[in-house]
Parts: C-alpha cells; structure tokens; sequence
C-alpha cells in the first residue's frame, strides 16, 4: 500500500540547543504512523525539505547541528526497503565548512522527473548571502548567486526541477521583499538573477509556494502583509499571471497562509489564508 511520509522537528531540546529531525512514515493510509529520529537539528535553521520519488525513494535535507558543526546542509535518501544513507553536503568552494549566519537561513529540496534530487539553499556572514546549489555525485556545492544582506534578512527560497533546468524564486526578506527568479541547469551554468517584482511590499514573513505538473508547467505565487503575485514558468518563458476568486477579485493583502495545485490539464488552484480575520478563499486558473 502507498506510504506517506512526513518531515518535522521534535519539539524535544537539547543541551546543544538542537532538536530531532524526525521522520513520520504511515502504510495505512494515514491511519496509524511510525516515528524515526535521523539526526538533529539546528533550532534557529529553515524547517527540513521533504520530498519522494516517483519510485518510492524518500529524499531529506535539513540543517544539521551538533558540537563540532554548528551549521551544516545534510542530505539523506533512503530507497524503498532500505535504509536512509546520509551526505553532508561539501561547501569549502563557499564561505568555509559550515556557515557563518547568526540565524540558519532556508533551503529547499525538490526531484525531477527521472528522479533527480537537488538542494538549493543559503549560507553566509551577516552581510552578505550567498545561494548555493547541490546535487548528489557533485564534489562541491556551486554558488549561483551573491547579494548583499538587507537589515533584519530572513532569505526564503523555492526550487523547482524539471527536464534539466532547476528554477530558484527567493526573496530576502526584513527590508527587501522583492522577489527574484535564477534559472540554470543542473550544474555551474546559472543565468544572472532576474527580478520578478520591483515594488516593495511590506516587511514581515508572507507565504511562497511553488507546483509543477507532468509537464513541465512551473508556478509560483508569493502572498504577504503587502500583497501578492502570481507566476508561470513554462520551458524558458516566464509569465506574470492574474489570479482571481469568485468574485473576480485579484490576491489581496494580508495573505498569511497559501497552497497550490496544478492538475494534467494545465489548472492551477490556489486556497489562501488572510492574517487579518483567518479567512480562505479559493483561486482557480486556466493556464494560458
């Protein structure tokens, strides 16, 4: 029967200020689960990135910590029938072994068609970031991108795969909530970052989310205290895109909490949560 499985952190602390990467997995359809520790975890770090294959495979990432490396990417994977087997991620190409930020920033995981898993993340000092791109069987993680830190940053990030590309929307946060879109492949060649919306918006945490169907369609959609925004990605052309509800209004503001589906025929739907009053409201697209 088909296994779910659930990536978080046990609330349970440590002396070293870290908590557990625990593993949730469930046969019965959600019925009954099974906890499995794989590690620990950096408290002040991004949640861990969970994602499955097409095959069963169950891919991890998350930042670890422990007396000798107080921040550090690993990479798990476990096979079906097997055991999880753990990388940690070489970064001696970037800002030493183990980064410098007083607060660990995001990373995301995400697979491809055939498979393929990468990790894209965040390391640096506190003035300057560095976006940095991985993949099992690389020797080093590659930067594709470098920026200076605004004040009170809080770097959050999505990475999309598909067909040989790999698709990075970020934003930096605290005083700079633009957003940004880095497309390259699966290696060192990444075009230069490419700015997805120039206005401001407010400060403070908002919600990303990005989906992708079978094939290849990519969107992004981005909501915050100050508004929000849509986009596609199809092949190498991106697109902004106009979402409205019911009524025919466009995403508002004080958009807390979104979700996203994208069906086979080319639908995209979105549900999202105002911070204000709590309330949903439901999106649906045609994509063009």
């Amino acid at each position: 029967s088909p296994r779910r499985c659930e990536g978080r952190r046990d609330p349970d602390r440590h002396e070293d200020s870290a908590t557990h990467v625990v593993l949730m997995l469930s046969s019965d359809d959600g019925r009954t689960w099974q906890a499995q520790q794989l590690g620990n975890f950096s408290d002040n770090g991004a949640a861990p990135a969970l994602a499955l294959g097409s095959r069963g495979d169950v891919h991890l990432a998350y930042w670890h910590s422990d007396a000798e490396n107080p921040g550090r990417v690993v990479y798990q994977r476990r096979r079906p029938g097997g055991e999880f087997r753990a990388v940690a991620l070489p970064l001696s190409n970037l800002l030493g072994e183990t980064s410098q930020m007083s607060a660990l920033p995001s990373l995301d995981l995400a697979v491809d068609e055939n498979d393929i898993a990468a990790i894209a993340y965040f390391m640096g000092a506190d003035d300057q970031l560095q976006l940095a791109f991985w993949k099992p069987g690389m020797p080093v993680a590659v930067k594709i991108a470098e920026m200076q830190a605004p004040a009170a940053a809080k770097p959050e990030l999505k990475l999309a795969l598909f067909g040989g590309h790999a698709n990075v929307f970020y934003r930096l946060g605290g005083d700079d909530m633009r957003l940004w879109a880095l497309e390259g492949d699966y290696g060192e060649q990444w075009n230069a970052p490419v700015l997805l919306e120039p206005g401001g918006g407010a400060r403070g945490d908002g919600a990303l989310s990005l989906v992708i169907n079978h094939e290849g369609d990519r969107v992004f959609a981005t909501g915050s205290a100050g508004g929000g925004s849509w986009w596609l990605v199809h092949g190498a052309d991106l697109k902004r895109l106009l979402m409205v509800d019911e009524k025919n209004a466009s995403l508002g503001r004080n958009t807390a909490g979104l979700g996203l589906a994208l069906d086979g025929e080319r639908r995209v739907t979105a549900v999202t949560v105002n911070g204000a009053d709590g309330a949903l409201t439901l999106y649906r697209k045609l994509l063009p």
